[in-house]
């Protein structure tokens, strides 16, 4: 179990990664078919460490348990508080455009412009770059430059939509061209955001977008359990200042899956999460006391926002916190605004994973949102507000500016 730290107290160490973070891994190899060194590469975690997990893993769905394996079958970071584990189109000139189209819809200017220099004795140059949409001074232009500079050009493009397209396959297929751009820089190549875009539409590929959403609930007048400390100033010029914490649901075939995380308001990083299949004041409990043993805060100086929801708003949820010396903090009824960058990452997520395919089982889509928490948001997705830069990295950054600091003042 996690303990809560007292001032000046020693804290036992304890293992670095939590039991459930230890089981979804192990899920994660037995389940999906992965290898061990590539589970391992994504989440940041030895081979043989992983290995061993996974030994445990298999050797309990056999039938027995290990002896360093934790008996209980709920997380064991709960804290000592909570006591609980064609057609119309016809003859038309204008739609004559898509004559020289590929099958699949691309069109290769190139062609055009053989199309237009062979039949330039037939018909007028100017009629035939009307329809085929094109210029004629681009047309000339081209003569006058010649093929092979314009096979040149197109050989360099595609080199450079195959360069885009792997960047953007590593990183899920989920981002657009302004985050795609940074991470071509950090590659060494200095290529601009429209320079991006282009090979983007070039390669067929786009980023994540969200859906379209009706408008937002208005706001009601109603007295919270906890003030509101942080009125939607959503900034901490520290780690361990500021969480916030909110719940969603996920739609799978078999039922919804219900995650509940903890973000830290200054890097933007997930400290703790749970999924279950109820939306119990344990789901909760269980997320924050991963963040509490993973991020050790100082008593009296983290404050952990939230919404009114019923598990938030639990006696069992404030004993918690006090217990812990984490301040509580609530937004209004019915706002989303109030909890808007938790919001955010659920936004997010659904769109760069759940959204994009159907889930048969919850512990399937339960595996993926587990890789796609540890082995992509936090180590290497890039985030406009940290300057393109990951939360795991942010945070590093930060804390060698403190070492600096320190190094200096002596």
């Amino acid at each position: 179990m996690a303990s809560c730290r007292g001032g000046g107290s020693a804290v036992a160490r304890q293992s670095k990664y939590p039991e459930e973070f230890r089981r979804q891994a192990a899920a994660l190899v037995l389940d999906s078919g992965r290898t061990i060194r590539d589970v391992g590469r994504e989440l940041g975690v030895n081979h043989e460490t992983l290995r061993n997990w996974v030994d445990r893993m298999r050797q309990e769905r056999d039938g027995g348990r290990p002896s360093d394996w934790p008996l209980t079958s709920g997380p064991s970071w709960c804290l000592a508080a909570s006591g609980r584990p064609a057609g119309a189109g016809e003859g038309d000139l204008e739609k004559s455009r898509g004559l020289l189209r590929t099958r699949d819809g691309a069109v290769n200017r190139a062609d055009i412009y053989r199309f237009i220099d062979a039949e330039k004795t037939t018909y007028p140059v100017r009629l035939l770059c009307r329809l085929l949409g094109v210029g004629h001074s681009a047309f000339y232009q081209w003569l006058r430059a010649g093929r092979q500079r314009a096979a040149d050009r197109q050989r360099h493009d595609e080199q450079r939509v195959e360069v885009t397209r792997q960047a953007w396959s590593e990183h899920r297929g989920v981002y657009g061209a302004r985050r795609l751009t940074a991470e071509l820089h950090e590659r060494g190549h200095r290529w601009n955001r429209k320079a991006v875009a282009r090979l983007m539409r070039l390669a067929g590929i786009e980023g994540a977008h969200r859906r379209r959403r009706g408008k937002p609930c208005r706001k009601t007048a109603s007295t919270a359990t906890a003030p509101d400390l942080v009125q939607r100033q959503f900034h901490a010029t520290a780690p361990n200042r500021l969480w916030v914490a909110d719940i969603s649901y996920l739609r799978a075939w078999e039922g919804f899956l219900y995650l509940a995380v903890v973000i830290d308001a200054y890097s933007r990083r997930v400290v703790g999460w749970a999924m279950a299949d109820h939306l119990r004041t344990e789901l909760i409990l269980d997320a924050v006391g991963m963040a509490i043993q993973h991020r050790r805060p100082a008593r009296d100086q983290l404050i952990h926002h939230s919404d009114r929801g019923t598990q938030y708003t639990s006696f069992e949820f404030g004993r918690t916190l006090r217990s812990c010396g984490v301040l509580a903090s609530m937004g209004s009824v019915a706002d989303c605004y109030d909890n808007a960058m938790a919001e955010t990452f659920f936004a997010t997520l659904k769109t760069e994973l759940v959204y994009t395919r159907a889930w048969p089982s919850r512990h399937e889509l339960e595996m993926e949102v587990f890789s796609y928490i540890e082995g992509f948001y936090n180590p290497r997705r890039r985030h406009s507000r940290l300057g393109n830069v990951s939360p795991d990295t942010y945070e590093k950054i930060h804390r060698k500016s403190l070492t600096h600091i320190e190094v200096s003042g002596r």
